[in-house]
């Protein structure tokens, strides 16, 4: 009798430690920066992408913490491990030496934008010079437009101190997403939607990710979590009505 009471202490209390390890296995911090409409301290749940990011780990039991800070400081955190993903990322072949990364989760137009009446007429980069052109700092574009020492870069902590630079002349040009210059522009500079205007054609359409650090040893897991997840809140209804909500449908 001793003995089957010993047994049952001890399947309880594996079991106990499983649901333990479980519970610590299903937490997850993920970083992101201000990039409005994606993510922002100010939107309603953080932005769609963040409210994509985090329906997506919750769908599949996971508890989520969301971190907002400025897009070099998140970048090399989450480099380092000290985030287990970062939102927003685009895709990039050095990237892959440090991140990993599941399936896409939302893609955009990426746009040059001028001032209305300007005289740019893009059919490659080097018809562009000579401008200044504005970038987000931190960006993979900076390395990119590196190559081409025409383009005097100016680097903003954010794409409205860009856009504020544009409408005033401070700059040429700004390269960043249509949805992204679409909604700063409209929130904040209303009067002067006229000033601006996206030069055609677009530069690229952009896959947007949500990445993970290689650093910590269950990405892996991660990853497929994630991916098991978007499709979960895809197909039943979850991710259309969540566009919807932030009026990106």
């Amino acid at each position: 009798m001793k003995k089957i009471r010993l047994i049952i202490l001890y399947v309880i209390l594996v079991f106990c430690f499983l649901g333990s390890a479980s519970a610590i296995e299903k937490k997850i911090v993920i970083s992101g920066t201000e990039w409005e409409p994606y993510n922002g301290k100010d939107l309603l749940n953080q932005g769609f992408y963040t409210e994509i990011s985090r329906s997506a780990f919750e769908s599949v039991g996971y508890e989520v913490k969301i971190v907002l800070q400025p897009w070099k400081r998140v970048f090399e955190k989450t480099k380092k491990g000290e985030f287990h993903a970062l939102m927003g990322a685009s895709y990039t072949k050095e990237r892959t030496d440090f991140f990993a990364y599941p399936d896409y989760a939302w893609e955009n137009k990426v746009h040059f934008f001028a001032r209305t009446g300007h005289s740019f007429k893009y059919e490659a980069i080097e018809s562009l010079c000579p401008s200044k052109l504005g970038i987000l700092r931190g960006s993979f574009y900076v390395k990119i437009f590196e190559k081409y020492p025409c383009l005097k870069q100016d680097l903003a902590s954010s794409v409205k101190i860009n856009i504020n630079k544009l409408i005033s002349g401070r700059m040429d040009l700004l390269i960043d997403s249509a949805d992204s210059f679409n909604f700063i522009i409209n929130k904040y500079f209303k009067n002067d939607t006229d000033k601006v205007t996206a030069i055609q054609p677009p530069y690229q359409i952009d896959k947007i990710y949500t990445v993970f650090s290689k650093r910590n040893s269950g990405y892996k897991m991660l990853i497929a979590d994630f991916d098991r997840g978007i499709k979960l809140i895809k197909n039943n209804g979850t991710y259309d009505q969540i566009l919807k909500k932030h009026d990106m449908m």
